[in-house]
């Protein structure tokens, strides 16, 4: 994760924070930053029934007011497979670690 001086992580051209609210590009919350990685965020729903999704950079349209908005309606978000850890997660050493000896769904199926 690129930290500029400022203290907060860099994406792309963009500075997002843990904590943020993203919306699809129907206006619908689909969950608040969790992770901020160079490639994706890990955007968490749900308070009791906690639900990750791994959103890529590339989704993003638009950063402002501690929000985040993507390119594509929340009706489509579940087809786009964004509830896997992406491939380029395993491919950059350290850039996914799990907390508390929890492992990502694609290493716990495997």
């Amino acid at each position: 994760m690129m930290t500029p001086p400022h203290g907060r992580p860099s994406v792309g051209d963009w500075v997002i924070d843990v904590s943020w609210d993203v919306y699809a590009a129907d206006g619908e919350k689909i969950g608040t930053i969790d992770e901020v990685h160079p490639h994706f965020l890990v955007v968490r729903k749900g308070f009791i029934f906690h639900r990750e999704r791994y959103v890529p950079v590339s989704a993003i349209t638009t950063v402002e007011r501690e929000c985040v908005y993507l390119n594509v309606s929340s009706t489509d978000i579940d087809d786009l497979g964004w509830n896997q850890l992406p491939d380029i997660a395993g491919d950059v050493p350290g850039m996914y670690e799990p907390q508390g000896g929890a492992q990502p769904e694609s290493a716990a199926a495997g």
